[in-house]
């Protein structure tokens, strides 16, 4: 289950319903329905006993597809995608713990919760440095 903007979702299911919804809040179908109707369908369909079964996307999968598995899908796995000596260096400084949109809490919060915490609600004012290539860029 994924966490996005502080509501509960499970992978794929929210996104297929919308994906049945046009901006007007009218199925693709035909059938008319409200706009807040319409999300109220995506959200029952969401939570629904058919999706507590569907496969979940965890941050550790979703950070392994934008690197390594991206790379291997794009065909430079052998250039990026994983932090090896001779692949190219592209990375981010972060700092969770600024005030920017991230409860940090010392002593109870571990790298790794911190990592998730950033890859689900951080932004662009926890990023302290951007890597390119091994060149620091800003």
């Amino acid at each position: 289950m994924a966490v996005i903007n502080g509501l509960a979702l499970r992978a794929g299911r929210l996104m297929h319903a919308r994906q049945q919804a046009d901006p007007s809040g009218k199925s693709a179908g035909g059938g008319g329905f409200t706009a807040a109707g319409g999300q109220a369908a995506a959200l029952n369909h969401a939570t629904s006993t058919s999706a507590a079964s569907a496969p979940v996307l965890t941050y550790k999968h979703a950070f392994w597809l934008a690197t390594a598995g991206g790379a291997a899908a794009l065909g430079v796995a052998d250039k990026v995608g994983w932090f090896e000596e001779g692949r190219e260096f592209d990375a981010l400084m972060v700092d969770a713990g600024n005030g920017h949109g991230l409860d940090v809490f010392p002593g109870r919060d571990s790298p790794e919760m911190l990592f998730e915490k950033f890859l689900h609600l951080g932004g662009e004012g926890n990023i302290i440095s951007v890597y390119v290539q091994g060149k620091k860029i800003n």
